[in-house]
C-alpha cells in the first residue's frame, strides 16, 4: 500500500433554494513551509480564509503533501536528511496534487476546481495545471515561485491559460476573490 494523502474539506450549507448559484470546489495548496492546517484552516479572530471561502459559497479543500501535516511521512523521514536524495520534488508534489483533484472531482461531482497556490505550492500546480488544462477552472497563485528572470509567476504559465491567471488578494477582510 502507498502513502496516503490528507485532504481537508469545508462544504458550504446546503442551498435553500432551486435558484442558488452551483457549489464549486476549491483547493488549497500549500507552500514548502507549513501544511493546510496551518494556513488556510487557521483561524484568526476565530475566522480563516477557509471560512471566508465557505460563506461565500465554496466547497472548500486543503490538500497535504506527504510528508506534511495528516498526510503519511515519507519513510526515508525516519533517517539522517542526507542519507536521500530531498523529498516531496516538484513532479512528486504534482503527481499527489492529481491524485487529490481526481478525487475532489469524483466527491464533488464536477470535471474541474479551482486551485490556490501559495509559495512553493505554485510550482507543482502549474506543472499539474499544463498537463491537465480542463481540470482547473481558475488558477490562483499567491506569493508564487518565480524566476529571478522573469518578474512575474504569469510568464512560466502558457499564454492560453494566462488571462485565467491572477495573484490573490482582498477586496475586504477575509474575502478572496477570483477571476
Amino acid at each position: 500500500m502507498g502513502l496516503r494523502l490528507f485532504l481537508r474539506r469545508l462544504s458550504p450549507a446546503l442551498p435553500t433554494s432551486s435558484c442558488a448559484r452551483p457549489v464549486h470546489p476549491v483547493l488549497y495548496v500549500h507552500g514548502a513551509t507549513f501544511p493546510s492546517g496551518l494556513s488556510i484552516a487557521h483561524r484568526f479572530d476565530g475566522f480563516s480564509w477557509r471560512d471566508a471561502l465557505c460563506a461565500a459559497g465554496f466547497d472548500v479543500w486543503g490538500l497535504d503533501f506527504h510528508g506534511f501535516g495528516h498526510s503519511d511521512r515519507y519513510p526515508e523521514m525516519e533517517e539522517p536528511p542526507d542519507a536521500h536524495a530531498a523529498l516531496c520534488r516538484t513532479d512528486d508534489a504534482s503527481a499527489q496534487l492529481e491524485t487529490a483533484v481526481r478525487f475532489i472531482c469524483h466527491e464533488a461531482g464536477a470535471t474541474r476546481l479551482s486551485i490556490i497556490a501559495h509559495s512553493w505550492g505554485s510550482m507543482p500546480t502549474c506543472r499539474f495545471a499544463g498537463r491537465q488544462p480542463t481540470q482547473v477552472d481558475r488558477l490562483v497563485l499567491f506569493r508564487p515561485m518565480v524566476s529571478p528572470h522573469s518578474g512575474h509567476a504569469s510568464s512560466k504559465i502558457s499564454p492560453h491559460k494566462r488571462h485565467r491567471c491572477c495573484h490573490a488578494h482582498t477586496s475586504a477582510p477575509g474575502r478572496a476573490l477570483f477571476g
